[in-house]
Formats: C-alpha cells, sequence, structure tokens
C-alpha cells in the first residue's frame, strides 16, 4: 500500500475566494477536526477557522486575494489539541 500524505490543494474560483481541500488519512481518530491556516507572501500565517473543521476535509476561503502568493496548510485537532501541521 502507497504512504500517502494529506495532500492538500487549493483552488481559485471566482475573484477573492479559492476552494481548499485535504486527505482524511486512514490513521485519523476518528473524532478528528482541522484547523486551516493561510499565508500571503510567506508572511504570518492566519487562521481561517474559529472552531475544528469536522463537517469534510475542505473549506471555501472567501477572503482569498487571487494577486498574492498564497498558502494553506492544515493541523489535525484531536481532544482539543492540534498536532503537526500538514
Amino acid at each position: 500500500m502507497e504512504k500517502l500524505g494529506r495532500g492538500g490543494v487549493a483552488v481559485a474560483t471566482a475573484p477573492g475566494k479559492a476552494f481548499v481541500s485535504w486527505r482524511l488519512l486512514k490513521s485519523d481518530d476518528p473524532a478528528v477536526g482541522f484547523n486551516l491556516y493561510r499565508t500571503m507572501n510567506g508572511g504570518e500565517a492566519v487562521k481561517l477557522n474559529a472552531q475544528p473543521l469536522t463537517g469534510g476535509t475542505n473549506f471555501v476561503d472567501e477572503q482569498a486575494d487571487n494577486f498574492n502568493n498564497l498558502a494553506y496548510y492544515v493541523k489535525p485537532v484531536v481532544g482539543g489539541k492540534e498536532t503537526s501541521a500538514s
């Protein structure tokens, strides 16, 4: 079996919007949630969600500045504690 990572992807869907998606891993805790972060032009990371995302492994960033260099990453949250970034 091939070992896969989160495989995150972000796609601009409209001016100022980006669809961000990542993989749920077989090894993830069944109660896992995710915190999503965005950086712009290599700057400080900004957390995009108030509560851990649990309804799926995707998010629509409504504040994406499509004219800047954006990067996204997720941190799994288990038992209220963030784990390493993916």
